[in-house]
């Protein structure tokens, strides 16, 4: 069954809002493709069944780098914009949240040039690829449905290319999944990239304002106020009830849309305490960078606290060595550490906010990590459900409190109550 007609009117209008948005943002266009420029030029409708209009747009870049960051930075100026958006690797969905049925969506694949000229295409193809040419970069124009596109002026080239020679026959049996789909993988999205953007929307349509369980359950256990360093801060609101009870704060998150809504959540409540700064603790330069300009600021307190909540499984190992690496290189002992993570008991659970980046610690890998790599002592440890519900959801999560002697071979534990145990369920 061939979509509705007021679907297609929708769903024009979402194409034609979303084209121009992108031109204004980033000088690209989009024009009809796979099955929406199938339909364009096989049969001057849309296909059977189907219930998105697919759109790419090409590249001037070539290498991965620059044109997986183009498509990221496209991503980024539609969140701004207000759409509503589920990202992967290879394409972003791309709809209105002002509708209330919210049917109508938009699929955007990236596409670019080889060094040699051939044309590739983020979601793959089953074809001989096209060259570079001018018929690209000129139009015609096809009928679809009751609207005529916009469609490049070697369509039946990119067709073939896309779906082999037999995409004239309707139905032909080709599966855009199957395991002779060309893709170059070196330019999808990697799980860093999926995560900044996912974070990019949760914090802008969600601003928490009160503490976490687990910032209060730290408080109660640390004691005396001192500096706190948090990495992966998001919407602030720990970070926040830290420095209203005395600690000096110094927070940060790669996601600027977070840091904005934190900075905004923040003012006014005491001068620059909590301190923001949109900083990518990856890169070794900017986390060193971030911590040296905190240690120059006089202390009143000698206790210094990192403070990891949630963010531990939202990196992968190869980040949180690098990570931890830097806070050790830089940060002379004694400190502590405050981490709340999800673990491999999790992964199974159900989730309130969806499919995204996560990584399920292992909690005895990471332990010994914990001690045998980076010299840390455990003074508290728990694990369970029971520690942070939200909503329907009930997390599986570790939490522990650990200090970095100043000496390795120190065996008194730090004042922080040391428990071994796992929460009630």
């Amino acid at each position: 069954m061939r979509p509705h007609r007021q679907w297609q009117s929708e769903v024009f209008d979402l194409f034609e809002r979303v084209n121009k948005d992108i031109a204004d943002d980033m000088n690209l266009d989009l024009f009809p493709f796979y099955g929406t420029l199938l339909g364009a030029v096989r049969e001057q409708g849309f296909i059977r069944h189907d219930n998105d209009f697919d759109a790419v747009y090409i590249s001037e870049h070539s290498t991965p780098d620059e044109v997986r960051s183009e498509f990221v930075r496209l991503c980024q100026a539609l969140t701004k914009r207000g759409y509503q958006l589920h990202f992967t690797k290879t394409h972003v969905w791309v709809r209105l949240p002002d509708r209330s049925s919210n049917q109508c969506k938009i699929v955007i694949f990236f596409s670019w040039f080889t060094p040699d000229n051939q044309f590739q295409v983020s979601y793959g193809y089953h074809g001989p690829p096209v060259r570079k040419s001018p018929e690209f970069f000129k139009i015609r124009y096809e009928k679809l449905g009751d609207a005529e596109v916009a469609v490049p002026a070697n369509s039946e080239e990119i067709l073939t290319q896309l779906f082999g020679p037999s995409w004239r026959a309707p139905d032909a049996g080709v599966n855009n999944l199957s395991d002779n789909r060309i893709v170059d993988r070196e330019y999808l999205l990697s799980p860093g990239e999926l995560t900044v953007l996912h974070w990019a929307q949760f914090y802008r349509d969600n601003a928490p304002a009160d503490p976490s369980p687990f910032a209060l359950e730290m408080a109660r256990r640390l004691g005396e106020p001192g500096a706190m360093i948090e990495l992966g801060c998001g919407s602030g609101r720990d970070s926040i009830y830290f420095a209203s009870h005395g600690w000096r704060v110094w927070a940060s998150d790669r996601s600027t849309e977070a840091i904005d809504r934190a900075t905004h959540a923040g003012d006014g409540k005491m001068a620059d305490n909590p301190h923001f700064s949109s900083v990518d603790a990856s890169s070794p330069a900017q986390l060193q960078d971030f911590v040296k300009r905190i240690l120059e600021v006089p202390m009143a307190s000698n206790q210094l606290v990192i403070y990891l909540r949630f963010f531990l499984h939202a990196v992968d190992e190869q980040t949180e060595q690098t990570i931890f690496d830097t806070l050790i290189n830089t940060i002379a002992p004694p400190f502590r550490l405050c981490a709340e993570f999800r673990t491999a008991e999790d992964r199974h659970l159900s989730k309130a906010h969806g499919q995204h980046y996560r990584r399920y610690i292992d909690t005895d890998e990471f332990l010994a990590r914990l001690r045998g790599r980076w010299g840390f002592k455990l003074d508290h440890f728990e694990k369970g459900q029971g520690l942070s519900p939200f909503g329907d959801e009930d997390p599986f999560l570790c939490r522990i409190i650990a200090h970095r002697p100043s000496a390795r071979n120190e065996l008194t534990p730090a004042p922080a109550e040391a428990t071994m145990g796992e929460a009630g369920r």
